[in-house]
């Protein structure tokens, strides 16, 4: 079987490597959310930084310093066609990752690139172009997208009309 192409999704966050999915929750055939811990750049992290400076001065607490460069990521898909996790050992090979070898093998800085355009060139979120799943379970209409969300251990795809996503909890940036 050949393997599905990823985009990257345009987002300032990258879903951390480190952890695995806080949890999801949804209507069937209605929305399905998912929480993901995400890390920002490092342009951000100074500016909450900054922020937690000019209320505490050089005594910042711990938890709130620990937390700057993190957020808690909820992530909602409308209407849902199909939701599925599994391990990332069961499934991760199906998609072609090879969009971002170019950062890997040091023709371009992920880090740089970042904190230039305030997108993450990597952030574990990807839209797959040209998707089997969506053909196997009978969507054909444009407007049905699969997204692939990959954390520590563990990958979810979705098959749904859109997303949005919003901060819901750590180091909110106002």
């Amino acid at each position: 079987m050949s393997q599905m192409k990823v985009v990257p999704v345009e987002v300032p966050w990258m879903i951390s490597p480190s952890h695995d999915f806080v949890g999801f929750t949804g209507y069937e055939e209605r929305e399905v959310s998912v929480e993901v811990m995400c890390g920002y750049n490092q342009k951000r992290y100074d500016k909450v930084l900054s922020r937690l400076q000019e209320q505490y001065g050089e005594d910042i607490p711990d938890d709130e310093y620990n937390k700057a460069g993190s957020a808690i990521i909820k992530i909602t898909f409308r209407p849902i066609c199909l939701f599925t996790m599994y391990g990332k050992m069961q499934g991760y090979e199906r998609y072609d990752f090879s969009i971002l070898d170019q950062y890997y093998d040091g023709r371009l800085s992920f880090r740089d690139e970042w904190d230039k355009t305030d997108v993450c060139p990597n952030p574990g979120f990807y839209e797959v172009v040209e998707s089997k799943v969506k053909e196997a379970f009978g969507f054909t209409s444009p407007k049905v997208k699969h997204w692939v969300l990959c954390a520590h251990d563990s990958c979810i795809d979705v098959l749904a009309y859109s997303f949005e996503w919003e901060e819901v909890e750590w180091g909110k940036a106002k």
